[in-house]
């Protein structure tokens, strides 16, 4: 069972990887303008461009793909390809599958939680520097189901979002939810854990059928920012949590539900977890102390369920808050020529991916990127 929802997860999110509109006013106290300047990377051979994990560094990219469970990694500035790895499943350097989710740090160090639970550090010529195993027999009891998708590390502990293992959490209550953690901190080295934040109830309201599955991030200042598909982001430090507004000016404040069960039907959970309109995760860009916040519009694939693994959302926008988390600024990017999983930054702005399968421009060969000055 628990495998199985592992298994399931991971599809919903890799395919993916009615309330009246808020009526903010747009801030604007940055200037953010689109321009010409394009940037490309020489794709690996055989690699396509679609469904990769993104990492962005201080001087380099990196994508890992599922197909090839392979990771490169590419120089900013030279666009040059410095390596590409190929991990292995078996082995003495085996992960015994694919990565749920994976970490670059900027001095280059590679972090990988891969299923059963197991985290592993390794080199950039795919061996196994040092390798864990999470004892969550204890975790799993008390009804908390961890997640490898978007997990931090600091230090020895590591940042892991949760769900309930009761996996269809509209059959329980609003407060059993809220007394379950949306994040846990384990510490690698005692195997202990503790719950580092807890389903905040305004966000849960009284319809449970939204996603509710939460990304984590780390802050300027070491802060750890939960994401959930809602208006607020949530931000932990010295164990006090505070909620601030970060949302997008044409979506709805409240986050998008279901009328009906969506357990009881395939397609309604796969637009509630992949299709509606989404706040897909919030990055730091140090370069600009800025935070970026990635909106995805609401957009179904014609099945409903995107079989061949090949949709992509044609509209996106970013919304950017200060180092304070206050809103700063919002921009739409362009319709059908953007992908923006992939987003990175130099000292020249923000560069996102134009790779859209309806881009006239796509180009078999080159991961692309069209820059964003930041005024």
């Amino acid at each position: 069972m628990i495998r199985s929802i592992f298994t399931f997860i991971s599809l919903c999110l890799l395919i993916a990887c009615n309330t009246a509109k808020n009526q903010e006013e747009v801030a604007s106290e940055i200037q953010l303008e689109i321009i010409d300047e394009i940037k490309t990377f020489a794709m690996p051979e055989g690699w396509g461009h679609f469904n990769h994990i993104f990492v962005n560094t201080r001087d380099k990219i990196y994508f890992y793909s599922y197909g090839k469970n392979s990771l490169a990694a590419f120089d900013k500035k030279t666009s040059e390809l410095l390596f590409e790895t190929k991990f292995d499943r078996e082995g003495p350097n085996g992960m015994g599958g694919n990565v749920a989710d994976i970490k670059v740090t900027d001095d280059g160090e590679i972090w990988l939680y891969a299923p059963g639970d197991r985290f592993f550090n390794m080199n950039a010529s795919g061996e196994v520097l040092s390798q864990y195993t999470l004892k969550t027999a204890e975790i799993f009891e008390k009804n908390i189901s961890p997640l490898g998708f978007a997990f931090e590390k600091v230090n020895d502990v590591l940042y892991i979002p949760s769900i309930p293992m009761t996996f269809q959490w509209t059959s329980l209550s609003v407060d059993e939810l809220a007394a379950l953690p949306n994040v846990i901190a384990y510490n690698l080295q005692d195997d202990t854990y503790e719950f580092a934040s807890m389903f905040d109830r305004e966000f849960l309201g009284t319809n449970l059928n939204k996603m509710i599955m939460s990304g984590v991030t780390l802050g300027k200042d070491g802060e750890l920012i939960v994401n959930h598909n809602f208006r607020d982001i949530f931000v932990i430090k010295d164990g006090v949590q505070q909620s601030y507004t970060a949302s997008f000016s044409q979506f709805p404040a409240d986050p998008p539900t279901s009328s009906k069960d969506m357990f009881e039907d395939m397609n309604e959970i796969m637009r509630i977890l992949n299709y509606t309109d989404s706040y897909l995760r919030i990055d730091y860009l140090p370069l600009h102390n800025l935070y970026m916040r990635v909106v995805r519009f609401e957009e179904s694939p014609d099945d409903g369920l995107d079989r061949q693994g090949t949709f992509l959302a044609s509209k996106w926008a970013l919304v950017f808050l200060n180092e304070d988390f206050q809103k700063v600024g919002e921009i739409v990017l362009p319709e059908s020529a953007t992908n923006a999983n992939y987003i990175f930054e130099t000292e020249e702005g923000i560069w996102f991916s134009t790779d859209h399968p309806n881009n006239p421009d796509l180009d078999e060969d080159l991961f692309r990127f069209r820059l964003i000055k930041v005024k």
